[in-house]
């Protein structure tokens, strides 16, 4: 009897161990896949914003050809691959899919505005034209300039997010490896009275 006793809560042990390996495995799986990357993607995004910010103020108020040069690239290349990530995010199974999906709205609204100041200050001589100028500056003081605000706070929120997420699936794996500890120690001690 005694040794039927020992092999059941050995077996008993072992499928907690099991399970538990298998919950750490999916939580690990979850921040190593998710939580991880989007967090890395809301800052390099961050950074993103604020620099199309500031040249988007630049192309109008302090024209530059680099500058320019540099919005292009984040509109033809940076932003279409954060854009990649955070769709890749909004399908993975996640609390925060649709903030991902505003997110690029919102940045796909900017884009557009810009697109309307890069049209109409596309070349030196059409700063002389004030029509040109107007139409610039009125797109970024009613649509844009609140708009990068708007959309890095939300990136600021989304972020803190994220971030308490990964705390909380830390903290939870954590405590399931304590757990796991003990069950252990109560295995041994059982087997070896």
């Amino acid at each position: 009897l005694g040794y039927f006793v020992i092999v059941l809560i050995a077996s008993i042990a072992t499928i907690i161990i099991i399970l538990q390996f298998q919950r750490n495995k999916n939580k690990y799986k979850e921040i190593s896949d998710y939580h991880l990357p989007s967090v890395s993607c809301l800052k390099d995004f961050k950074l993103l914003v604020s620099e199309a910010g500031k040249l988007t103020y630049d192309w109008i108020y302090a024209s530059n050809a680099d500058e320019k040069k540099r919005l292009h690239e984040i509109q033809d290349k940076d932003y279409p691959v954060i854009k990649d990530k955070f769709n890749g995010f909004s399908i993975s199974v996640t609390k925060n899919n649709d903030e991902f999906t505003n997110l690029i709205n919102a940045f796909d609204s900017i884009v557009l505005g810009q697109q309307q100041i890069m049209k109409a200050l596309a070349y030196d001589s059409s700063y002389s034209n004030d029509a040109n100028v107007d139409i610039a500056e009125k797109v970024y003081k009613r649509r844009l300039k609140d708009q990068f605000s708007i959309i890095n706070s939300r990136i600021d929120s989304l972020a803190d997010r994220e971030n308490t997420l990964l705390k909380e699936n830390d903290e939870s794996m954590r405590s399931s490896f304590n757990y796991l500890t003990w069950v252990m120690v109560i295995l041994v001690i059982v087997i070896l009275t």
